[in-house]
């Protein structure tokens, strides 16, 4: 019997992947692009020379967002993107943690700045409907203050893509072939 995943962005916000070598998270992130895409915006980086442009992007759409909010919250109280018509909009990156490591070798302001922006959209772009989600290639934790804030982790075990979801406390087990559209559902 096959059975979807939900993963409600708006109440577990960003997302962590994590898996050894060859276990499935690149195609994972893939597949995610392809139906995020049907839901929102979607800014996915596979490239080495991409994610920097995609962080500065998002970091732009965020502030553009901040904005468009605030200059119509006299409007109406409370608002969320959600509210305004917005859509979510989706940053995908594979591999986040080396290319961060290998920047932080070559270029240490650089890294700076992108871990600000980092640690802008985990901490404060639910507010205004910015989601990250990071695959996470070795063993070390992406960063602690980052990491603790990437509600939903999905971990691959084995090459054939068997994986484990834990949101809120509890685990689920999947086959990242069975992830289908049904799995990123909006939380109204």
């Amino acid at each position: 019997m096959k059975e979807n995943l939900v993963w409600y962005f708006e109440r577990n916000p960003h997302m962590l992947i994590t898996g050894r070598t060859a276990t499935g998270k690149t195609f994972l992130l893939k597949r995610m692009t392809d139906y995020l895409s049907q839901v929102g915006t979607v800014s996915a980086s596979f490239d080495k020379t991409e994610f920097e442009k995609i962080l500065f992007s998002a970091r732009k759409e965020m502030e553009d967002r901040f904005e468009y909010i605030k200059e119509n919250r006299g409007k109406i109280f409370d608002v969320s993107y959600s509210d305004l018509d917005m859509k979510p909009y989706f940053v995908l990156i594979d591999e986040l943690d080396s290319r961060l490591l290998l920047l932080e070798k070559e270029n240490p302001l650089a890294y700076d700045y992108l871990l600000k922006i980092i640690k802008d959209i985990v901490l404060k772009g639910r507010v205004v409907g910015v989601f990250l989600i990071a695959v996470r290639q070795g063993g070390q934790p992406l960063l602690e203050h980052v990491e603790d804030n990437m509600v939903t982790r999905i971990f691959l075990g084995n090459p054939k893509g068997n994986g484990t979801i834990f949101v809120d406390g509890n685990t689920k087990k999947f086959q990242t072939e069975l992830v289908t559209e049904d799995f990123f559902s909006v939380d109204h």
